[in-house]
């Protein structure tokens, strides 16, 4: 399955991520979330209403 971690997350030093429980989310770093995943950086999200 392809993975897509957005971009943008590397602009902060800590993400969460989860497993579909609010119990179960942990914290780690973009580059450990793109390794942990195999997925690939991408630009998912448009910047604001105009660029849809």
């Amino acid at each position: 399955m392809r993975t897509l971690v957005d971009a943008t997350l590397a602009g902060h030093p800590h993400v969460w991520a989860g497993a579909g429980a609010a119990h179960a989310v942990f914290r780690t770093t973009f580059a450990e979330l793109v390794r942990l995943t195999g997925g690939q950086a991408a630009v998912v999200a448009a910047d604001g209403p105009g660029d849809r």
